[in-house]
């Protein structure tokens, strides 16, 4: 892995283990300084990861990242995060003149709402309505994020309400989800797993998520969901005209294929692989 690569993203997300202490963020004028550190905390990675007899990973997009990273094929496997479905089944969805469109998660840069604000700035008014929940907490540099959502939900044609919810208690998640039609998980990063897209999935609603990091393997293009290119607005609001163009659309989505693993299953997975590598001791 390439220390110029990786250096002005932590410029961004780290700055504080950089001596320029971030620099400027994402800038191709970023300080000579700081790639010594960031190809030392690459040595120390690399330790560590040498340490375990075996690494789990929850996704095969995370499992590609180590073996590019140098982990051995043979030490590292894939184990699926496990969900309990209890809390979303039986959920109900009211029928509503607007399409319902919603975002539930962390609203920081990497996430990705401000894409699907632009996206969704651009459907017919009246057309559809936006709920974004999740807590906004100060990302490194980036402490005026919730202003620029502000001023992007600002831009919305009043005829499509945007809801900004703020924290919630993940108890509510199954109501919060009862209240949207299509789950949109906009992710510009590599998201390791996509939890939160399979809690959509498991709720009945349809999902549209940005093809990276581990998103897509929950996905069935066309069955339960859509993907688009991370950070592509116009993709975006293209797959929500889709939506608009075929009412129904929706529904038949959310009874789709739902490829999410039964916790109990991830359980019994792992009290195995413990037991394998105690034999081996």
């Amino acid at each position: 892995m390439d220390a110029r690569l990786c250096a002005p993203c932590m410029a961004a997300t780290w700055p504080a283990l950089l001596p320029s202490g971030g620099g400027l963020p994402f800038s191709p004028d970023l300080p000579r300084e700081d790639l010594p550190s960031v190809a030392a905390l690459h040595d120390w990675l690399r330790g560590m990861l040498a340490l375990p007899d075996l690494l789990l990973t929850p996704s095969e997009a995370a499992r590609k990242r180590f073996l590019q990273f140098g982990v051995p094929r043979e030490r590292i496997q894939v184990e699926e995060n496990g969900l309990d479905s209890a809390p979303f089944e039986g959920i109900r969805r009211e029928p509503s003149p607007r399409l319902r469109v919603g975002f539930v998660g962390t609203l920081i840069p990497s996430k990705g709402a401000h894409v699907l604000l632009e996206a969704f700035a651009r459907l017919p008014e009246g057309a559809a309505s936006l709920l974004l929940a999740g807590n906004a907490p100060p990302f490194y540099q980036h402490t005026d994020y919730m202003d620029q959502i502000r001023e992007l939900a600002a831009r919305v044609p009043r005829g499509n309400p945007v809801e900004i919810l703020g924290s919630y208690r993940h108890e509510d998640l199954p109501d919060l989800l009862s209240r949207i039609d299509v789950l949109v998980v906009p992710a510009l990063w590599e998201e390791v797993f996509g939890l939160t897209l399979r809690e959509g999935l498991l709720s009945g609603a349809a999902v549209v998520a940005s093809r990276t990091g581990g998103l897509p393997e929950a996905v069935v293009e066309g069955e339960n969901g859509f993907t688009f290119p991370p950070g592509d607005a116009g993709a975006l609001e293209r797959i929500l005209r889709r939506f608009l163009e075929d009412p129904g659309l929706a529904a038949r989505l959310g009874k789709g294929p739902k490829p999410v693993r039964p916790l109990g299953d991830l359980a019994r997975s792992l009290l195995e692989r413990y037991r394998s590598l105690q034999s081996d001791l």
